[in-house]
């Protein structure tokens, strides 16, 4: 491929911002008791739909795939405002066939808040973060990533209330 063909190709940008604020209350995944074996053990992920202008505000996903069974549930934002991110987790919560009982995040603003911090302690749910710069982790939910939302919908930009609601019709 030429360089100026490669200029042409779409490419994803990470939009995760390190949440700094409670991350000491949230355990790495190597230190936290794991069993990733039985259901219910999920990484949890964003990806964005900006197609290269991050300007204004674009929709994202959250993915959510069970470890152990690769079982993967998807729900879009409009951005990855907390509050957003937060009402697609309990969406999640509600549509997965079994209970959540643990969740491996990516460090980002949008997953290490009070919020979802008191709403795993109020549960028996196990509430660990990956390690900051460690592209390996998050392995399964980034090959749903990729075959579920990028394979699927490309790197294009979505940023209306219309184009929101047939992400999640998707």
């Amino acid at each position: 491929m030429t360089n100026e063909r490669r200029k042409m190709v779409l490419r994803g940008r990470s939009h995760t911002k390190p949440g700094s604020l409670f991350k000491s209350q949230i355990p790495v995944r190597t230190w936290t008791e794991w069993d990733d074996a039985v259901p219910g053990f999920v990484e949890i992920d964003l990806v964005g739909y900006e197609r290269g202008n991050n300007r204004d505000e674009f929709c994202f996903t959250l993915t959510v795939t069970d470890i152990g069974t690769e079982w993967t549930v998807n729900r879009s934002v409009r951005n990855k405002a907390q509050r957003h991110v937060f009402a697609a987790w309990i969406h999640v919560m509600e549509v997965f066939p079994f209970p959540i009982i643990g969740i491996d995040s990516y460090n980002g603003s949008e997953f290490i808040i009070q919020q979802l911090l008191r709403f795993c302690q109020e549960r028996p749910i196990t509430f660990a973060r990956s390690l900051s710069g460690n592209k390996n982790d998050g392995a399964c939910v980034e090959q749903k990533n990729w075959s579920w939302v990028r394979d699927l919908l490309g790197y294009q930009r979505y940023d209306s209330p219309e184009e929101l609601e047939l992400l999640n019709q998707i």
